[in-house]
């Protein structure tokens, strides 16, 4: 998941990642930024708060390993 720096927009959810599969999207703006503040152990399940199209909403997300390289 890519965000754009200081507004906690996200710009990109990679396909078949913890956080495509737990249903955040393009521009999906997260109200409850200092979740990311911490390291979270593979397996944690993370409530993200969301504004999506006007609407706030929760979403679970289960904390997985990402391969990046």
């Amino acid at each position: 998941m890519t965000a754009t720096p200081g507004s906690q927009r996200i710009i990109m959810a990679g396909d078949d990642t913890p956080a495509s599969r737990a249903g955040l999207q393009h521009d999906d703006i997260v109200l409850t930024p200092e979740i990311w503040q911490e390291a979270h152990p593979e397996g944690a399940l993370l409530r993200v708060k969301v504004l999506r199209n006007g609407v706030k909403m929760a979403l679970w997300v289960l904390v997985g390993e990402i391969c990046i390289g």
